[in-house]
């Protein structure tokens, strides 16, 4: 495991800014909210299908901002095919939300993701390439993803994840996980590797 989150955000600590209906190509419509901190400015994109207030079991998907994977279609990188397999699942049930953090490259902005790309390139895996910089490989917190869950009143979710640092942030902060579901990618030339340095550092991989 990684970095686990310490209790950091409240419920009153996020406002709802703006809401839409935001309708999709493959995936139906969703109510989508800007959760925003009301002391750091930093804002988070939240997709909500179906009626969750006061619900137990809510498929419940927190997906890290990727700017190369989602955007541009790195082929190194795992993230879109994550993000389309849970709106999928989401949708499927028609039931669930989906938060978009703001946590580019780890938590490291954009500046360092392609510095640490750079560092791919010459052959290091997912984490020793940022290591390589002299930063810690994750500095995600998820008490803001908690408090937007809390802020929702959900009362319980099922959490689409392999990422132990991600079950930790919500259960430290006060979510209650009904269920874990791995959300499994089958595994290209490309991103071996880097799926199998997230097996060693704790990811829950079946590979």
């Amino acid at each position: 495991m990684m970095q686990h989150s310490n209790l950091k955000s409240s419920a009153d600590d996020i406002a709802f800014t703006a809401k839409a209906v935001h309708t999709t190509h493959t995936y139906g419509k969703f109510q989508i909210y800007i959760a925003k901190n009301v002391h750091t400015a930093q804002e988070h994109v939240v997709l909500v299908k179906g009626d969750i207030h006061k619900q137990e079991n809510v498929l419940c998907r927190l997906q890290s901002e990727c700017l190369t994977g989602i955007a541009l279609d790195s082929a190194e990188c795992d993230c879109k095919e994550q993000l389309e397999q849970a709106l999928a699942m989401i949708a499927q049930r028609n039931q669930g939300i989906l938060i978009y953090l703001n946590q580019e490259g780890r938590g490291h902005g954009l500046t360092k993701k392609i510095l640490a790309l750079a560092n791919k390139n010459k052959g290091m895996d997912t984490y020793s390439a940022v290591e390589a910089l002299g930063e810690a490989p994750d500095i995600r917190d998820f008490s803001e993803a908690a408090a937007i869950i809390r802020k929702l009143q959900v009362v319980s979710i099922e959490l689409l994840t392999c990422n132990p640092d991600k079950i930790a942030g919500m259960e430290q902060n006060g979510v209650r996980i009904a269920e874990i579901i791995p959300l499994t990618v089958t595994p290209t030339s490309l991103t071996r590797k880097h799926l199998l340095a997230k097996k060693a550092r704790g990811f829950l991989l079946n590979l």
